[in-house]
């Protein structure tokens, strides 16, 4: 196993994007597949995120929590 890290996203082996094509892979030493797909803004963005400290685990998260709420919600209104 390598400890290295995408250059962009700064995924790992144990913390790896997750793509509608599963888990992302190495496609470069310090590159990632899911990265690798993205467009030069588009990784501007995702490096600004990163160094902002917000990361991909967190916001997944945060939709997820607010995705039960909505549907706690609509339940408690029907």
């Amino acid at each position: 196993m390598s400890d290295r890290a995408c250059r962009v996203c700064g995924c790992t082996w144990f913390r790896a994007c997750l793509t509608e094509d599963g888990p992302c892979w190495w496609v470069e030493d310090d590159l990632c597949s899911a990265c690798d797909r993205l467009g030069p803004a588009e990784r501007l963005a995702v490096r600004r995120r990163r160094s902002s400290g917000i990361h991909a685990v967190l916001c997944v998260g945060l939709v997820l929590v607010g995705l039960a709420g909505a549907v706690w919600f609509s339940g408690v209104l029907s």
